[in-house]
């Protein structure tokens, strides 16, 4: 019986040798096509994931100035003759920051 492997002596080293893959051609087709949707797949999470670590400190940032904002107004507010209707503004704002809807301030 023949030995499944043999050494072959070369007189050279290999130059621009590479590993072929045997097999059915569409076995090999799929596999490729699995790969490249794996690979496709994991890109893709990534830059989600990198996205979302981006958008979560927009909003930390944002939120912080929102409060910062609301921490300096509402002692001025309370000096000033219009406190019902800075108070009516402040409960808005505040529902409308907690239930995330966007809106634009008027300029005064």
């Amino acid at each position: 019986m023949k030995p499944l492997r043999e050494t072959i002596r070369l007189s050279q080293p290999l130059k621009d040798a590479a590993l072929a893959r045997c097999g059915d051609g569409n076995t090999l087709h799929r596999e490729d096509l699995q790969a490249s949707y794996e690979r496709g797949r994991l890109d893709g999470e990534r830059a989600l994931s990198e996205q979302l670590i981006r958008q979560r400190a927009e909003v930390m940032e944002l939120q912080t100035g929102v409060l910062a904002s609301l921490r300096d107004a509402v002692p001025q507010a309370f000096c000033t003759p219009h406190r019902t209707a800075f108070l009516i503004s402040l409960i808005t704002l505040i529902r409308h920051v907690a239930s995330g809807t966007r809106f634009v301030a008027c300029p005064q």
